[in-house]
């Protein structure tokens, strides 16, 4: 669980975040059963720890981002995107939850800025190439509503990271009939279907914890254990052929950890404020320049571990973002993929919220003995198919008797 661990925070203030009734949702499109969330409860088990935080003003980062060129997409910007989002009244279909504040430890100075190794210009277009939409359908109709969320390249031979509640419908492909759901890797602005792909993994602790939600229409959780990993198998459709190599991310090592200020680009598919045709036929990649505002914690004892951060109030904070980068500007590498948002008010006051590498690294290492780079390493075929054949069948089950229910 999250909790709040920021010492500045006395009880009164702590009892005023909770009082607030912060929504937090996952990020996942069209109002399919997304990721569980926290409830009001004031309770440590229950509330979002800040081990550090930031109001450090991201207008430095943004004067930076400016001289990036216009993108082809008219929605690669702010502006155009709120002017055309305007008009909508919210992404309702997001999940909710609360956060409380419990102070335990003094906040950390922003990150000192470093000069980029790569321009934010390039960075924009190498990040832009690596995310993708992941857009499930189902062939039959019942009980899914078409399903989007975003995912990243993290490897050349096709391995996308994503978020557990996206990947778990991968689970469902033959629910009710052969081919009942059919999940689509999707690229470009609009978003169009390119590849077909295979679980790698999905853990099984999260599977179970989170199974009952996936009938629910605002489930609440944290955020923990919430990562997938796919890989492209085969083109989509008429889409040709694969090409032999992918436009990837690095996922950042073992050794570094998000920190309040750093600058960070972000990019996602959000489609908060569309209709199902439109996320269909009209779905635009957006990016953005943002910084990391509070670190947060799984742990309710030291020692603390950075397993979640936010970055604020954002254009992309709307369904659909699930899974969705967020890039060290200062290296180029992944820091982490979006989970959760505070859903509230305006997308500029809503608080979108990362699950960082450091956690999917520890937890994937935990469940598996692996971290990230070593199972990358691996034969990803063998991978997948122990995988599709001895984890997964469980995992169906356990998904489908929930569905039944």
């Amino acid at each position: 669980m999250l909790y709040d661990i920021f010492s500045s925070l006395i009880t009164a203030t702590a009892q005023k975040i909770v009082a607030a009734a912060l929504v937090i949702s996952s990020l996942l499109g069209f109002g399919a059963a997304p990721l569980p969330t926290h409830d009001s409860s004031p309770s440590r088990s229950e509330t979002a720890a800040i081990i550090s935080t930031t109001t450090a003003s991201v207008s430095d980062i943004e004067q930076e981002a400016s001289a990036m060129p216009e993108s082809e997409t008219p929605h690669d910007t702010i502006d155009t995107l709120e002017a055309d989002t305007a008009a909508s009244d919210s992404d309702g279909a997001m999940q909710t939850t609360s956060a409380g504040a419990i102070g335990t430890t003094p906040p950390q100075p922003p990150a000192p800025a470093s000069a980029p190794t790569i321009s934010i210009p390039e960075l924009n277009t190498t990040v832009r190439n690596a995310v993708v939409n992941i857009f499930c359908i189902s062939k039959s109709g019942g009980v899914f509503a078409p399903i989007s969320g975003s995912g990243v390249f993290i490897d050349p031979r096709g391995v996308i990271i994503t978020n557990a509640h996206i990947a778990q419908y991968l689970l469902l492909r033959d629910y009710d009939t052969k081919d009942f759901i059919e999940c689509t890797v999707r690229q470009g602005s609009p978003a169009m279907p390119l590849y077909k792909a295979e679980l790698l993994y999905v853990p099984p602790a999260w599977v179970r914890e989170n199974a009952q939600n996936i009938i629910v229409d605002k489930p609440m959780g944290t955020g923990e254990n919430d990562f997938a990993f796919l890989v492209v198998t085969e083109p989509a459709g008429s889409a040709g052929v694969l090409p032999q190599t992918f436009p990837f991310i690095e996922p950042a090592p073992l050794e570094e950890r998000p920190v309040a200020g750093l600058g960070v680009l972000i990019a996602g598919y959000p489609a908060g404020f569309l209709g199902g045709l439109d996320i269909a036929r009209s779905l635009w990649l957006v990016s953005s320049t943002a910084a990391v505002q509070q670190i947060l914690t799984f742990k309710d004892a030291p020692p603390y571990t950075p397993d979640e951060f936010s970055v604020g109030g954002t254009v992309i904070a709307q369904q659909g973002v699930s899974g969705g980068a967020v890039v060290n500007i200062a290296d180029g590498k992944l820091l982490g993929i979006f989970v959760t948002s505070i859903l509230e008010g305006t997308t500029d006051k809503r608080d979108l919220r990362a699950l960082s590498l450091f956690h999917i690294n520890e937890a994937l290492k935990r469940y598996t003995g692996e971290n990230v780079a070593t199972f990358l390493r691996g034969n990803l075929y063998d991978t997948s198919e122990h995988f599709n054949t001895i984890v997964a069948p469980e995992l169906t089950k356990i998904l489908s008797t929930e569905l039944d229910k």
